[in-house]
């Protein structure tokens, strides 16, 4: 890739109000961003498949109670090639493996507690390592 990738990172505080959601893509669309992060989706894994049959290229931590919730969506402009993914079940991080022109690249987001919690980076990020 000849130019840099616009990286953009946002916290959507729930984005289960279509017209929210919508909002979101738009304001998404206008920023060009070539590679978004999304925390605090709260979708469920059917509004989630929705959103990225929307954008056309991601991968997601679907919600599991309402909470959590992250989504990685990246441009169809790259010509990105899904290499592998994974997330966790609690909606707390995900990670999708590409190849930009032969140049992989690994996307990984991650929505941590907003509370003290030490045990969470080696109880619930053990399973990505």
């Amino acid at each position: 890739m000849s130019r840099p990738l616009h990286l953009l990172s946002l916290n959507v505080n729930g984005i289960n109000n279509p017209i929210k959601r919508t909002k979101i893509l738009q304001y998404l669309k206008k920023q060009s961003a070539d590679i978004v992060f999304l925390q605090e989706s709260h979708l469920f894994s059917a509004e989630a498949d929705k959103l990225l049959n929307l954008w056309r290229s991601g991968c997601y931590a679907p919600s599991s109670n309402k909470k959590n919730g992250v989504i990685i969506l990246y441009s169809s402009k790259l010509a990105a090639s899904l290499i592998a993914t994974d997330s966790d079940a609690h909606g707390r991080w995900s990670y999708c493996h590409i190849s930009i022109n032969n140049s992989p690249l690994l996307l990984f987001n991650l929505y941590a507690p907003n509370h003290d919690d030490p045990a969470f980076f080696s109880r619930d990020l053990c399973s990505f390592t």
